[in-house]
């Protein structure tokens, strides 16, 4: 007769751990989810400083070199340096094997050797793999990092460099206007959710038509700080005026990442202070085939 009760009590006691467990594991899930949100925000607008160290001239913009100190483990920047230059780790832009190009040589994890900022040593920083150019893109701008363990990440020299019109760096660089092999997108919630909803933008002749004209914009137009973006009414910021993700995929194998902002304004992966201000009928024009 005692032992019925005795498993009503371990089946009270089973159900109360479950539900303790789901809780926990609840908040957890929040905890994370909350991170991952913070990170990403974190990581798209960049730390104030750098935003404040931008210069605006009548020239365009200009984005201060990477300030080093090897005692605060480089703030945690993921870089190597390339011809007296630093090139960071650029982790939303994707590239297939066959982009890699030549090799340059072998980065290692090494800054404590560095007596002064201007005694850099090429291929030292916080990382380390084989360096690679990038087929069809400057290796001023952007190189590959091929780590022990196979993976693949790009890297952009996006410090110390002076920025007009947008052609700077998407023909200058980039070469976007060569040949884009296919454009896919996704809206702003599905990013921010990681949904991975995106859209592929047709091939017809009036589609290439609308995204020739939109690369000539981004070409024509002048680079700005995201923090001179003029403020809403509302109050929303500009990580708020998202309102497309744009994934151009170049026939090299380099997919590159733009997000649109409301009011025509263009942002680059991995330029993440500045952007680019195009024009506005031919951003909606852009943005209406994705409707």
């Amino acid at each position: 007769m005692k032992i019925k009760p005795m498993r009503q009590i371990d089946n009270g006691q089973n159900v109360s751990a479950r539900k303790r467990n789901s809780i926990v594991y609840g908040i957890g899930v929040v905890v994370l989810c909350l991170f991952f949100i913070f990170l990403a925000i974190w990581h798209y607008t960049g730390s104030s400083k750098q935003s404040t160290d931008i210069k605006v001239t009548d020239k365009g913009v200009y984005i201060p070199e990477l300030e080093v100190q090897p005692d605060k483990a480089a703030s945690m920047t993921a870089f190597f340096m390339y011809n007296g230059k630093s090139y960071c780790l650029c982790d939303d832009m994707l590239l297939e094997k066959t982009a890699i190009g030549s090799c340059l040589g072998t980065a290692s994890v090494g800054i404590d050797e560095w007596k002064d900022a201007s005694k850099y040593i090429d291929f030292s920083g916080t990382v380390s793999g084989k360096v690679y150019t990038v087929k069809g893109i400057s290796k001023k701008f952007m190189l590959c990092l091929v780590a022990d363990d196979g993976k693949k990440q790009i890297f952009i020299n996006n410090k110390g460099i002076a920025l007009n019109s947008g052609s700077d760096i998407f023909e200058k660089y980039l070469h976007i206007s060569e040949g884009v092999d296919c454009v896919t997108y996704e809206t702003q919630e599905s990013w921010d959710d990681i949904q991975g909803n995106r859209k592929e933008l047709s091939s017809s002749k009036e589609e290439k038509s609308i995204l020739n004209q939109f690369i000539a914009a981004l070409n024509d137009g002048k680079w700005m700080r995201m923090e001179d973006i003029p403020k809403s009414k509302d109050g929303r910021t500009d990580y708020d005026l998202q309102e497309y993700h744009v994934y151009l995929k170049l026939k090299t194998g380099v997919t590159l990442h733009l997000r649109l902002l409301e009011g025509g304004y263009v942002n680059l992966e991995g330029l993440n202070w500045v952007c680019v201000k195009i024009n506005k009928e031919v951003y909606a024009s852009f943005i209406n085939n994705f409707i």
